[in-house]
């Protein structure tokens, strides 16, 4: 590291960070998106095809013909290397992001990995609809992406995730939580006096882990998350996320009440 800032678009940032990820089981090593799909139009992430062009040496692009057949493809990709490794589909805002949803369910009830990059509105919504793109006028907050919301839910169905912190001293600290996914970010509870919630305090790094395990290996299927974290003592959003654990665990009330006296947020 030699201190210097780079600075890079969101579009060569993830094709940046998606040809430096790797997938390893017993000693082999591999590439674990070496390959993505796509087919581009309004709504894409904004100048992938440029990414791709300039940053993207390790990233072989396929152009499709058809969404949901890109996704098939891929889902076929995982499962032919044993879900070492998979490939990631990109696809415009409207019909070409909705075509991706009939093969998105094929892969989640198979525990099939892939990676999707549907299109999106623009984030100022001062425009109206143009050329395919379809949202809900009455809602500016719902477009076709809340359409993969039911086949995209690995992290928010699991009740167990494993969330790794750091001590003080360097002592690495490992327990299961009861977790949701709100808003694109996983959220817990914990105690103020918890090893986490201390751990995380004087260190925000984490890792979060979903894993279910099979005795036919085909079947494993996990994720990783590595990030930084806030912790959250009172608030609109403190409330939130405890409605949302409330509702999904329903007896976190008479079994361990959160409450902002005695509990932090992460």
């Amino acid at each position: 590291m030699n201190g210097e800032t780079v600075r890079l678009t969101t579009a060569q940032a993830i094709v940046r960070y998606l040809q430096a990820q790797w997938s390893e089981r017993d000693g082999d090593r591999r590439r674990l998106i070496p390959e993505m799909w796509g087919i581009f139009g309004h709504g894409n992430v904004i100048g992938l095809g440029q990414a791709l062009e300039e940053f993207g040496d390790e990233l072989t692009f396929h152009q499709g013909r058809n969404e949901q057949s890109m996704v098939h493809a891929a889902a076929a990709f995982a499962k032919a290397t044993r879900r070492r490794q998979t490939q990631a589909c990109t696809a415009s805002i409207g019909p070409g992001s909705t075509n991706m949803i009939t093969a998105a369910a094929g892969a989640t009830v198979n525990r099939l990995p892939v990676l999707l990059f549907p299109g999106d509105v623009y984030a100022t919504r001062h425009q109206g609809p143009v050329l395919q793109q379809l949202e809900l006028q009455s809602a500016g907050d719902v477009s076709v992406n809340d359409c993969f919301r039911p086949v995209a839910r690995f992290f928010d169905r699991e009740r167990v995730c494993r969330v790794a912190t750091v001590g003080e001293r360097g002592m690495p600290h490992l327990v299961p939580v009861c977790q949701v996914v709100a808003d694109g970010k996983i959220y817990f509870a914990s105690g103020n006096d918890g090893r986490k919630a201390l751990n995380l305090a004087a260190n925000p790094r984490v890792a979060v882990t979903v894993d279910l395990y099979s005795d036919d290996w085909t079947h494993i299927k996990g994720v990783m998350v590595q990030g930084r974290t806030r912790l959250y003592a009172k608030g609109p959003r403190f409330r939130r996320v405890r409605a949302l654990l409330y509702r999904k665990y329903p007896q976190y009330p008479r079994e361990a009440a959160i409450e902002s006296e005695t509990s932090k947020m992460t």
